[in-house]
């Protein structure tokens, strides 16, 4: 296939609509050229990465690819590159500059997430990961289902492996995957195929295609990723020509009308092995289904999509993107995690190594080890200057995702802080002192630091001790609970509240970790550390004999002038009575100051199952 005007019935849909008010996102390789010549005029911005660290080194093949992709849906006709939706407003976000940021869930959710908090109606992901295990990381699952519940058209590559190889995201039921034929309509022989795409898939044009070269001029490639975008862009088509009928739209409705329009490839064993998937992309039955107001028929035996949670309507973007804040503002960060340190150099190493303290164990005198944390607590103790010098960390699953630098005025008080925050983190496990995890509030210096094992970690900059928090977990329950008793939410067994806070804590920690940098994980990683409030919430909620079901965050439709506030919710069901109406209960987090504020009190009410 020469260029996509040979797509039959482009060219026709082209003539009633080219993507004039959909919005479509995209993840994929970067940093792109945005200034090539057939990108000129586009209405694209390039979304900052803040939640990573600058790359040491990008990949060209990586910028190459996702400029190509750019070019499919925004190339700007009469440039020669005409590109599939060429008036949509472009949302790109180069989230995979090298090898480890396309397998990083963190990253990979954090990109979801930034493009849902920008409103997209379609979201084109870039990338086909294997997965031996046949499912996706819970992370970047939870970040597409929130995209699926926003109303968002999903559209993934189904990969190039040449065979029945599961792929993430393509693989989710929430994603239309995207598999590539040939200019004859047979299936690509590359193309991944297989039960975890039978139901949701369909085979686009993948072959030979015009698109944009990184450097200038264009190039032709092949692939399943060349198809990807193409689809993602006829599906904005048709919402656009839906909208412009006044009919309505749903990403279920749009998805549906390409599964259902999709015809049979033109190698009929591609058919019969399932290789072809759902079938063939086909614009033209496309445009007549989504011409009629009553939305066809669910293909049989294919679940359905979540409706929109927000009634259709998405909430205004998650904060400033990085790049565009004004008068030299930085992005905030309120972020949970435990606390450690690096350093950086084997000089750094072997100069504590020096300084501290030999190590007397049964009358046996032992160098010191500078990797002990004990041994660090007693030296930083004796020695509270030498705090200055270590590069301390925040650790998430053992990972470093954060270097912390006090600033500022107070920032002897802070490493002194940072030194009993340690001190309490080597205690041992049923210490009322223990602490488990810390909240760090900060703001990103744009600067980075290079850890001794090689990683490059952003700097968090710490300016004040106020919401530095250790979480001394035994008496945060001890005290949250007897502050609930206190209020009179004491029917629940003290036992059953202090497990249940346990487990919320636990699950924002592990099952909805992130790096507090957007906005909504600001509001939610506050609340896990406010836990009083929720200890509240548990125990008004195990009174009614009900149990936590989901934890959700919206932005809050009402906030103070100049403020960004955000909804949590505990969704809460009875396990013994599942026609029982379940209860919402929800507290307001403002977090557009360094440190989050809770805003009026706990609010609940009867939802619908």
């Amino acid at each position: 296939m020469a260029d996509l005007n040979d797509i039959p019935g482009l060219n026709a849909l082209w003539q009633a609509t080219q993507g004039a008010g959909v919005s479509i996102g995209m993840i994929e390789g970067g940093p792109i050229n945005a200034e090539h010549s057939c990108l000129l005029g586009a209405d694209m911005t390039v979304s900052a990465t803040a939640w990573r660290p600058p790359p040491v080194e990008t990949h060209d093949i990586l910028r190459e690819h996702g400029t190509f992709s750019a070019s499919l849906i925004w190339g700007q006709h009469g440039t020669g590159m005409s590109g599939v939706a060429p008036e949509s407003e472009g949302f790109f976000v180069p989230a995979f500059v090298d090898a480890e940021s396309i397998v990083d869930p963190l990253n990979f959710s954090h990109a979801v997430d930034r493009a849902i908090d920008q409103g997209v109606d379609v979201l084109y992901i870039g990338v086909a990961v294997p997965t031996l295990s046949g499912a996706a990381d819970p992370t970047l699952k939870a970040a597409l289902e929130r995209a699926a519940a926003s109303d968002v058209l999903l559209v993934a590559c189904a990969g190039n492996l040449h065979g029945e190889c599961p792929c993430v995201p393509a693989i989710m039921h929430q994603v239309l995957a995207v598999g590539a034929h040939d200019e004859h309509g047979a299936v690509c022989s590359f193309s991944n195929f297989g039960p975890q795409f039978a139901d949701h898939g369909i085979v686009a044009p993948g072959t030979d295609i015009l698109g944009a070269y990184y450097a200038g001029g264009l190039v032709r490639r092949t692939g399943t990723s060349v198809a990807g975008p193409i689809a993602a862009g006829v599906g904005a088509l048709l919402i656009a020509l839906r909208r412009s009928l006044g009919l309505d739209v749903s990403a279920n409705l749009v998805r549906d009308i390409m599964l259902k329009s999709a015809k049979p490839c033109a190698d009929s064993q591609n058919n019969d092995t399932g290789q072809c998937l759902c079938g063939r992309l086909n614009v033209t039955d496309a445009v007549e289904l989504a011409s009629r107001a009553k939305p066809p028929e669910m293909p049989l035996g294919r679940p359905t999509l979540p409706r929109s949670v927000l009634g259709g309507s998405l909430a205004p973007p998650d904060g400033p993107i990085l790049s565009s804040l004004p008068g030299g503002m930085r992005q905030r960060v309120y972020a949970l995690g435990e606390l450690g340190y690096d350093f950086g150099t084997e000089a750094r190493r072997d100069t504590f190594k020096q300084l501290m303290a030999p190590q007397e164990i049964d009358g046996t005198v032992l160098p010191p080890n500078p990797y002990d944390a004990r041994q660090m607590v007693d030296h930083l103790a004796n020695n509270p200057s030498e705090a200055r010098s270590l590069i301390w960390t925040l650790n998430l699953e053992l990972t470093p995702i954060y270097a912390l630098e006090a600033s500022g005025s107070f920032a002897a008080e802070i490493y002194g802080l940072l030194t009993r925050l340690l001190t309490g983190s080597v205690a041992a496990d049923d210490d009322p002192a223990h602490i488990e995890r810390v909240a760090i509030p900060g703001v990103l210096s744009g600067r980075s630091v290079k850890l001794y094992s090689g990683q490059v970690v952003p700097i968090v900059e710490i300016e004040q001790i106020r919401g530095l928090y250790g979480w001394e977990v035994n008496k945060l329950v001890e005290a949250a609970v007897s502050a609930a008793q206190a209020h009179g939410d004491g029917a629940a067994e003290v036992a059953t509240i202090t497990e249940n806070l346990r487990e919320f804590l636990t699950k924002i920690y592990y099952d909805l970790r992130n790096l507090g940098t957007m906005s909504r994980d600001r509001a939610l990683n506050f609340a896990a550390t406010n836990a009083f409030q929720a200890a509240q919430t548990f125990a008004s909620a195990l009174s009614r004999g009900m149990a936590v079901d989901t934890i959700n965050v919206e932005k809050s439709p009402f906030c103070r002038l100049d403020s960004d506030c955000w909804d949590v919710q505990l969704r809460f069901f009875d396990p013994e009575n599942s026609r029982r109406a379940r209860r919402v209960y929800r507290f307001t987090i403002d977090v557009s100051d360094t440190m989050p504020v809770t805003l009026g009190e706990v609010r609940t009410w009867t939802a619908p199952q």
